[in-house]
């Protein structure tokens, strides 16, 4: 985990991460089924950090659009995670792009061209999902961590892992270990395994929410 995601070189995993990226690019690129999707995330928060924060968070956010570009600007200050978090949403669209950034010193223009094309074919779904339903659901999770005597520090710190814990996240030790491509020892980060796992962060963050919810 400390060494961050890696790229096996072997043709066997070389095989399978293409399969996976193609087929991430294949749903996901300019789909606006998905888009939409995205927005129904906000129930996810709402049942994680509570109802009534996150109505309050939407209503101050949503009132201006001078003062939720200042909101947005703030947030983004305040939290390293939030200021890197439309490059880290969605666990196959980050290793999309990490494949392309591994792989550009060698491939060139090509590589830059690829990089370029999915940041616009993403671009739909990552800023439906940051300014539609990660800025409110932080705003809403800092201000809970503040309202339970939390310092600063320590509000910001709980915010992110509200985003994180009912919006899912791609930084590997916020994955499950087969999300990662891990099995044991002897199997770590493998492209084989992840490819098991495209797409179906959403789902494992709504089961994980609503055992969350029974729990309660």
């Amino acid at each position: 985990l400390a060494h961050g995601p890696r790229n096996n070189a072997d043709p066997v995993n070389r095989f399978w991460r293409a399969v996976k990226n193609n087929f991430t690019l294949s749903r996901l690129f300019w789909n606006f089924k998905t888009v939409a999707l995205q927005v129904t995330g906000i129930g996810h928060s709402a049942a994680i950090v509570g109802k009534i924060p996150m109505l309050k968070a939407m209503m101050a956010y949503g009132k201006d659009i001078t003062m939720q570009h200042k909101m947005i600007a703030e947030v983004s200050q305040k939290s390293v995670f939030m200021s890197e978090r439309m490059n880290t949403f969605q666990k196959d669209i980050y290793d999309f792009k990490n494949s392309l950034e591994m792989t550009s010193p060698l491939r060139g223009q090509v590589a830059d061209v690829q990089d370029w094309l999915s940041k616009a074919g993403f671009a739909p779904i990552t800023w439906a999902q940051f300014y539609v339903v990660d800025m409110p659901t932080w705003m809403a999770g800092y201000q809970v961590g503040l309202d339970r005597g939390y310092t600063d520090a320590k509000a910001i710190a709980y915010a992110d892992r509200m985003v994180a814990r009912s919006q899912d996240s791609a930084f590997l030790g916020d994955r499950a270990a087969i999300a990662r491509g891990t099995l044991g020892d002897g199997t770590r980060q493998s492209d084989f395994v992840r490819t098991f796992t495209t797409l179906q962060g959403y789902m494992i963050t709504k089961l994980n929410v609503g055992s969350r919810v029974i729990r309660k």
